[in-house]
């Protein structure tokens, strides 16, 4: 299971360095669709907050 700090580190590298996916996959040596699955929750979060 991918923590919490991990998480939050993948997000923030996606949004404020413009990591791409790929990238941040390699990093942290996790599957793409995981750093995928992760931004999307983030997104669907941030989504129902703004509603």
């Amino acid at each position: 299971m991918i923590s919490m700090n991990t998480k939050q580190e993948i997000i923030r590298r996606y949004h404020r360095e413009n990591g791409s996916v790929r990238k941040i996959a390699r990093g942290f040596q996790i599957n793409r669709n995981t750093v995928m699955k992760i931004l999307q929750e983030y997104a669907a979060a941030v989504e129902k907050t703004n509603q």
